[in-house]
């Protein structure tokens, strides 16, 4: 699961997906709700990058202008609607919470699967809506650690008389892997929660306009 394909890259340039995923997933883990307003647009615009080179492609219009317009588009979404952006996202981590407890949904014929995909989507979807600030640090503090463990896990693989025993105690095994995001990922919400500046941020949001009039003003 956490790993890289043989073929995704070699030597210097998987050193440097490692190193990028490492110090992405920092980011995440420890400043995810601090830099969601950034990343959620860049997301987006990447996204829409690719999205409006496909199409112009297909269309046969221009490249350059249809990855433009397509990044430009997106990008506008994430900036003002990122609250629906990030509960999309929410929906989307609830779909891949049941597709690891249950990998055949996609093959199974029975419709309660695909039941079981669209519930946890809406769920996703809502709680982000409606717990917006702690389930966007949870999320972040996941996606932090996840790329932390597949950046260290690859660099151990470049190192194989470092890491190999590690390797083959932890590379193959799904649920270790787990449990080891799972760690960080706790370490990375209480940190986020503890944060001065978030805190702060929801105290002011929480504090009541103040009257016109009151303290001696006029």
């Amino acid at each position: 699961m956490f790993h890289w394909p043989e073929t995704a890259a070699s030597g210097y340039g998987l050193i440097l997906f490692a190193v990028i995923f490492i110090l992405l997933g920092m980011t995440f883990l420890l400043y995810g709700f601090r830099v969601y307003r950034v990343l959620i647009p860049i997301l987006c615009a990447i996204v829409g990058g690719f999205l409006g080179y496909t199409l112009a492609a297909y269309y046969a219009v221009n490249l350059l202008v249809g990855t433009v317009a397509g990044a430009a588009v997106l990008g506008i979404v994430g900036w003002t609607l990122y609250r629906i952006v990030c509960s999309v996202l929410g929906g989307l981590y609830g779909v891949a919470v049941v597709l690891l407890l249950w990998p055949q949904v996609w093959i199974s014929p029975d419709p309660s699967g695909w039941i079981a995909l669209a519930v946890a989507f809406v769920a996703g979807f809502v709680l982000v809506l409606v717990f917006f600030r702690a389930i966007l640090i949870i999320l972040t503090a996941i996606s932090g650690a996840a790329a932390v463990v597949t950046g260290v896990l690859t660099l151990m693989r470049l190192w194989p008389e470092v890491g190999q025993p590690v390797i083959s105690l932890l590379g193959d095994n799904l649920w270790v892997n787990l449990v080891l995001v799972a760690i960080l990922a706790i370490i990375g919400v209480v940190l986020q929660f503890k944060d001065p500046q978030t805190t702060a941020a929801r105290a002011a949001a929480r504090k009541p306009a103040k009257k016109k009039g009151e303290g001696g003003e006029e």
